[in-house]
């Protein structure tokens, strides 16, 4: 029987964007076990239906989009985000069958359509490519092959829990081994879902 779980994400890109969040208290997991964790949900939930707001900065001036997703095992997926701009408002759509991604941006000059062949493409590509959907992925042999690429690249702290927010989140800092960057990753404490991203 197919399970559906709402959810509401909160997706942030800027460089200097304020992360949100009040006093951190100690997690009471270690970085291996929320891994377990990722990989295990994939075993009882088969779809993830969910809201999305996202705030870009570009060239200084804020913009925000809103957008829904559905995620199925298998990565079949389909996320659509609107956004309100000084042009017109732009629309996104990525669909995938498990197979082939579809990117499709409506812009004020027309409709721009890129295909992907999936089969190409490690995890880490798509995660770029499709945001959130690889992370809401069902999929757990693209999730052991994410966590593979994250930790091969990235050293992950938990930096603690955050239970002042709705829902309470587990805070995790990323910085490449390369030196360069940062990113922090706030995942649900009770379904370990993806709830916001800042760079």
């Amino acid at each position: 029987m197919k399970k559906t779980l709402l959810m509401g994400v909160l997706f942030l890109i800027s460089g200097f964007l304020g992360r949100v969040h009040g006093a951190l208290e100690p997690a009471d997991i270690g970085v291996e076990d929320l891994f377990e964790r990722f990989e295990e949900r994939a075993s009882r939930i088969q779809s993830v239906r969910f809201d999305l707001t996202q705030e870009i900065s570009v060239q200084g001036e804020m913009l925000m989009s809103t957008g829904e997703g559905t995620v199925a095992q298998l990565d079949k997926m389909r996320l659509m985000t609107y956004m309100p701009t000084p042009m017109g408002r732009l629309g996104s759509s990525i669909i995938s069958d498990g197979q082939i991604m579809w990117h499709e941006v409506d812009v004020p000059t027309g409709l721009q359509v890129i295909k992907y062949d999936l089969s190409t493409l490690d995890a880490g590509t798509q995660a770029r490519l499709s945001g959130l959907g690889i992370w809401a992925s069902l999929d757990d042999g693209k999730i052991r092959e994410l966590r593979e690429e994250v930790t091969s690249q990235f050293d992950v702290d938990i930096s603690g829990m955050d239970r002042n927010g709705k829902p309470p989140v587990y805070v995790l800092e990323l910085r490449p081994k390369s030196g360069d960057g940062w990113m922090e990753i706030q995942l649900g404490v009770e379904d370990v879902f993806l709830r916001a991203v800042y760079t």
